[in-house]
């Protein structure tokens, strides 16, 4: 995985009490917009992307991993390629979310509803801040990750919560779909891991990670 620094902006809102809230979004020139995040109208969660967005992925999880106090991340979704998506998956009745929203629960208990409110509050500041995303090679243990993962969904945004270790687990996961460039080759039997299963808390039914590259794109 990259270890390049990612940009943020950072978007600092005052909330009741006194409580300081930073939101951090990755910059535009991140380029974004091969990821969608689906529901399939089964209660199943999905993480669609090709891996130059899966490397994108990666690296905001790892991030994540040690996020500051009073702070989370939220990625604006704006899929490019939400056409070509439907015409390959003709047929499927799935709701496209707007956002994913990842907190890390060890410096930031925040309910689903709060969230939202958060995302919609009026923004004192705005600045910039940098991070340089680490990945351990080594895989987490699972007993590591067992039940530290929360995926809610609150209207048209998607929150995934997690310990350090729950986002390492995810980031790698990212990175071993990232390997598949951006091929549609790898379409017809898609890359694809699953976190659904035991990292689960009771309240969720987790999300699985689906390679697709929209075989409409110039890839030269």
């Amino acid at each position: 995985m990259e270890t390049c620094t990612l940009e943020f902006e950072r978007k600092t809102i005052n909330l009741h009490g006194a409580r300081i809230m930073h939101v951090l979004t990755p910059t535009p020139s991140c380029q974004y917009k091969s990821i969608t995040a689906i529901n399939d109208g089964k209660g199943n969660d999905y993480i669609f992307a090709n891996g130059s967005g899966f490397g994108l992925l990666a690296r905001i999880f790892a991030v994540c991993e040690k996020l500051q106090k009073n702070e989370f991340v939220y990625l604006p979704l704006n899929f490019a390629y939400l056409d070509g998506y439907r015409a390959y998956y003709e047929g499927m009745q799935e709701t496209h979310y707007a956002g994913i929203a990842m907190v890390n629960y060890c410096g930031l208990q925040l309910h689903t509803k709060d969230m939202v409110s958060v995302l919609s509050t009026k923004v004192y500041k705005i600045d910039k801040t940098e991070r340089v995303p680490r990945l351990p090679k080594e895989p987490i243990a699972q007993w590591k990750t067992e039940r530290r993962l929360t995926v809610k969904t609150q209207g048209e945004i998607i929150l995934i919560s997690a310990n350090g270790d729950g986002f390492v687990d995810l980031a790698q996961s990212c990175t071993h779909l990232a390997q598949c460039g951006d091929d549609p080759k790898y379409n017809d039997y898609p890359p694809h891991r699953h976190h659904d299963w035991k990292e689960t808390t009771s309240k969720s039914a987790g999300i699985t990670f689906f390679y697709w590259q929209c075989p409409l794109l110039d890839l030269h």
